[in-house]
């Protein structure tokens, strides 16, 4: 594709984030990241990088950094993949709430509860917004909220949230096996 169209090319960057998306399932995240990171210097040159496709790049990007556990590069990425997200989807579309969980999730296993809370909060916006409150992702960032809650010693709030997922996951005809 690139004798054809050169190195800078949309199908391009298309195919190299869906080579990167087949690697992943392999675990091959050095390659896969290797292969993100170049679909998003493409997009990046094409374009001011303001797209949803883009968007997804980024947000690989940070899933990897994520999971490999370097925190600040996996901040760096999401925080751009809310940015990005916003400017094009508005910020009530539920990718945005995924976004926004995962920078709580970051915070919270960093340590940094208020970050996590004002984070997973938002999450929880957007997802009952565009789920319904009783949709059992809203249940999943009770469930978080209600562990930050705990960490911060606010007991009350703790159980509102424990109390609230359960309600939700019991609604939807799931256990209490996905509280934790």
């Amino acid at each position: 594709r690139r004798e054809i169209n050169g190195d800078l090319d949309e199908e391009v960057a298309n195919i190299l984030t869906h080579i990167a998306l087949v690697l992943l399932k392999m675990n091959m995240h050095s390659v896969a990241l290797d292969a993100l990171m170049e679909s998003y210097r493409i997009r990046h040159s094409l374009d001011s990088g303001e797209n949803r496709e883009t968007a997804f790049t980024l947000y690989n990007i940070g899933m990897i950094h994520h999971h490999r556990g370097a925190y600040e590069h996996a901040l760096v990425y999401y925080r751009e993949t809310a940015r990005v997200e916003k400017c094009t989807l508005g910020m009530a579309h539920r990718d945005v709430g995924i976004t926004f969980y995962n920078i709580g999730q970051i915070h919270y296993q960093r340590g940094e509860m208020e970050l996590a809370l004002t984070n997973f909060k938002q999450a929880l916006q957007i997802e009952r917004d565009c789920l319904g409150e009783n949709d059992p992702t809203c249940a999943r960032t009770l469930n978080e909220i209600g562990n930050v809650e705990l960490q911060l010693g606010n007991m009350k709030h703790m159980i509102e949230c424990f109390t609230e997922a359960l309600r939700i996951y019991r609604r939807a005809g799931m256990d209490d096996s996905n509280l934790v």
